[in-house]
């Protein structure tokens, strides 16, 4: 087959575009992939699947700061859910290789190249005393089924949320103006 340097140039175009577009997309059952599968329902770039028995929006990438991360609930040997603040929770997969396992620990540690925890990067768990690299990371709906970890985190975090918004409602006080609460000036 012959073309003409025209075709040829549209030929390699082609290969370029394909080229710079960088790796395909891993499919769910992919060996070395956990098993997600798209809804569908989510905003383009954020649809909403299911990892673990999660409900998760987004790529595998996502991050949060370190210093927010203050609570987490084990879902089985490769996946801990995590609190950041009141309302973000994320699932973190972490490398298989870490024998601890996450249901019988009472505190689990980060570790970060920069003040964020992320899916990438070579971030890391302590769990058991042993570095757990993380491998991917995503945010976790709002919406989940019942029974599930991160519904019970989420139960977790309104209780956090409504007992944080009664303590900064202000001073309670009396007539005069004074703290009425209990050491109260």
């Amino acid at each position: 087959m012959l073309l003409s340097p025209a075709a040829g140039l549209s030929v390699l175009a082609v290969g370029l575009s394909l080229l710079l577009s960088g790796p395909a997309q891993a499919r769910p059952g992919d060996p070395g992939q956990p098993a997600a599968t798209p809804s569908g329902d989510g905003p383009p770039g954020g649809a909403i699947h299911t990892v673990a028995g999660v409900r998760v929006r987004g790529d595998r990438t996502a991050c949060t700061w370190a210093r927010n991360v203050d609570d987490w609930q084990p879902v089985d040997r490769d996946h801990v859910i995590i609190r950041s603040g009141v309302r973000d929770r994320y699932l973190v997969r972490f490398s298989g290789a870490c024998f601890g396992d996450p249901k019988y620990e009472t505190a689990i540690g980060v570790v970060t190249r920069s003040s964020q925890l992320c899916g990438y990067g070579g971030d890391a768990l302590i769990i058991d005393g042993q570095r757990c690299t993380v491998l991917e990371m995503w945010e976790v709906t709002q919406e989940q089924p019942e029974g599930s970890p991160a519904a019970d985190l989420s139960r977790k975090g309104k209780d956090a949320a409504q007992t944080q918004g009664a303590q900064t409602q202000g001073a309670q006080t009396d007539g005069a103006g004074k703290d009425a609460r209990p050491g109260g000036g």
